[in-house]
């Protein structure tokens, strides 16, 4: 073994305690880390098994390789959570020795998904090692665009010392790698941390007036704006607007305190805060636009019909099509390379997930923007758009057909547009339901081309099953999930 690798080892073991003391409790689900004594042992049995992997280990790709072999092995050793852990934190050591992003950050959130770590620390402690690791071009790149996709998250959970912390390794990483676009995207990200840091610092300030002045208009405006239109939480922050000094923000908060309960108030209370966000833009837009949504939601489930239906539905289409902004907005997909991952205020695609169940009454599963067909199209194409997330299922006659999928909790909205792409014979609906409720049902669909838009709060939520009722003959009765995604 060289002694690089055993240097590694080494680490391995004396950082036992430090990721211990790290250790989150958000999760009562994960394991426990291992005891120190376990762990040590597991390292040493791992150094024994892979010494000669760890001898040969000499160049980066050496390194990245057995990373990736470690990590490997790590996802089929679940059933010894030691070892799993010890051959998931060498596998990290490894990859950051190698200045290997990817694989190094991979490892990391494998470790928060099964034991009880505090992922934010964790990934943030990785970036900064990886920092002093990452030598080519495209290791800057792709080091420099995770720590700028990681800033979002820390911002999330109000740790700017740390959002602070991995804009300095984004920047100076972009900088050094010498990629304008890259070093364009990250400064931007960076003047927008900045300018969250500065509202952050308002919100604890108008807290602080509030002790002494619990009415001051200027003080719940400055602590509603934070909490409704940055944090989305609106049971907290919404009284707050409602006693704010913008008036335009007040007259529609105080509505909601009254409980709109019938739904032509729920939609008008939609339509208050759309007009609202008419003048707003970026972020704060998008607020309100999804607050919009939600009171249209309400009064869809209000029996909402006629031409009153029809508005809202097209009023919720437009907000479903609308991306929610981050300190890191773009259009195209990330410079580093890596698939999809579980990031607070990012789409995480449910066909980039492994559903736990499906059931179909005719050809397979659609994912990815397939059909599920043999014969015939084989692509969804809406609104002549190829769908490349969508999912496809055929019911059965006279029964359902069923996607479930295990959230474990770890997100806060879905979104999805439910649509049929030809006329059936019978009607179709569609339903959403968490941890067994029912969540939301769709009208009866049967002209190709009907849709429904939907968003909803699926915070705490375990398990996510979307259903497609057929309630009589199933021909052509193919029903699609166009582009549905999660996000933390």
């Amino acid at each position: 073994m060289t002694r690089a690798m055993r240097a590694i080892l080494l680490i391995t073991m004396l950082g036992v305690t430090g990721l211990n003391s790290a250790a989150g409790q958000e999760n009562s689900d994960k394991r426990p880390l291992p005891d120190s004594a376990g762990l040590k042992q597991a390292l040493s049995l791992l150094r024994e098994v892979y010494e000669q992997e760890f001898s040969q280990a000499k160049t980066s790709a050496q390194q990245s390789a057995l990373a990736h072999k470690l990590l490997q092995q790590a996802n089929s050793s679940a059933e010894v959570p030691v070892e799993q852990y010890a051959m998931l934190k060498v596998a990290r050591d490894v990859a950051i020795r190698a200045g290997d992003t990817q694989t190094a950050m991979r490892a990391v959130e494998a470790m928060g998904e099964e034991f009880q770590l505090d992922g934010l620390q964790i990934k943030a402690q990785t970036i900064t090692k990886l920092a002093r690791t990452a030598k080519s071009s495209a290791q800057k790149k792709a080091l420099a665009a995770t720590a700028a996709d990681l800033i979002d998250e820390a911002v999330a959970d109000d740790d700017y010392a740390v959002a602070q912390q991995l804009a300095h390794v984004a920047l100076t990483a972009a900088r050094t790698s010498r990629d304008r676009t890259l070093i364009q995207r990250v400064t931007a990200c960076n003047q927008q941390l900045q300018k969250s840091l500065k509202t952050h610092a308002q919100f604890e300030q108008a807290l602080a007036t509030l002790e002494e002045k619990p009415v001051d208009p200027e003080a719940n405006l400055a602590a509603g704006k934070y909490l409704c239109l940055q944090k989305g939480d609106w049971q907290r922050g919404g009284p707050m607007l409602a006693l704010g000094s913008d008036e335009a923000l007040r007259a529609p908060a105080r509505r909601e305190l009254k409980k709109p309960a019938s739904a032509d108030e729920q939609v008008a209370l939609g339509d208050a805060w759309w007009e609202v966000a008419q003048a707003k833009k970026g972020s704060e837009k998008h607020a309100l636009l999804s607050r919009a949504g939600h009171w249209y939601q309400r009064a869809k489930s209000n029996s909402l019909a006629g031409l009153m239906l029809v508005k809202v539905n097209k009023r919720l289409a437009e907000i479903a099509q609308i991306e929610q902004p981050t300190l890191l907005s773009r259009g195209e997909n990330s410079s580093s390379g890596q698939p999809p991952r579980s990031r607070r205020g990012r789409k995480v695609y449910l066909d980039d997930l492994q559903e736990v169940s499906s059931s179909v009454g005719f050809g397979t599963l659609g994912k990815h923007g397939e059909t599920g067909y043999e014969q015939g199209p084989k692509k969804v194409v809406f609104r002549g758009v190829a769908a490349t997330h969508a999912l496809s299922a055929h019911p059965p006659h006279s029964g359902s057909s069923s996607i479930t999928y295990d959230l474990d909790g770890k997100y806060r909205t879905f979104s999805v547009m439910a649509t049929i792409l030809d006329t059936t014979q019978s009607p179709l609906t569609f339903k959403i339901l968490a941890d067994g409720k029912l969540l939301m049902q769709t009208p009866a669909m049967q002209q190709g081309g009907e849709f429904q838009p939907c968003s909803l709060g699926i915070k705490g939520v375990r398990t996510l099953k979307l259903e497609l009722h057929c309630p009589g003959t199933n021909a052509n009765a193919q029903g699609v999930w166009i582009e549905p995604y999660v996000q933390r």
